[in-house]
């Protein structure tokens, strides 16, 4: 639940009728409540009915991101997707931590969206992160490897690759 929860039990008593229709209590505390009720007929015979409710009244918050796999390169670049798993500070999270993976060539502004029990959530920056697992073409080249010449050439050669 993500508010109070207000438990009402209804009693019933064919022979002497209970004291009261029905009896409520009110459960407020953040994490698990256990409400117990006592119910009564006219005669004085009792029954006690018990249920735990869950509440989370708040969001959870981002811990902090951690990168869990990927392949440093050069310049801040990674040769390989990159994962990162943000942790989440809430008692009531749904799991300790969520990951995300970089799906793109280039420049990746990662987020992870975090869940608790209650269903709230909260969207996290997990970083931002440069991945280029492409290597570059070299453009220009005329002729083949075997191929034999009588005079001097000049060879161009274009690099190209992802920037960032």
């Amino acid at each position: 639940y993500k508010s109070d929860v207000s438990v009402t039990v209804p009693c019933t008593d064919s022979v002497s009728k209970c004291t009261q229709a029905s009896y409520t209590k009110t459960a407020s505390l953040e994490g698990a409540n256990s409400v117990s009720i006592q119910i009564s007929d006219k005669a004085g015979n009792t029954n006690t009915c018990s249920n735990t409710y869950y509440i989370d009244k708040y969001n959870p918050t981002c811990g902090t991101a951690t990168l869990t796999s990927g392949t440093a390169g050069s310049n801040g670049w990674y040769k390989t997707a990159v994962t990162v798993s943000v942790g989440c500070n809430d008692a009531n999270c749904s799991q300790t931590a969520f990951s995300t993976t970089s799906t793109l060539q280039g420049k990746n502004d990662l987020t992870v969206t975090i869940s608790d029990k209650s269903g709230r959530t909260a969207t996290c920056s997990a970083g931002t992160y440069y991945v280029d697992s492409v290597k570059p073409s070299c453009d220009g080249w005329s002729g083949t490897s075997t191929s034999w010449t009588n005079d001097d050439r000049t060879i161009k050669v274009k690099c190209t690759s992802n920037k960032k």
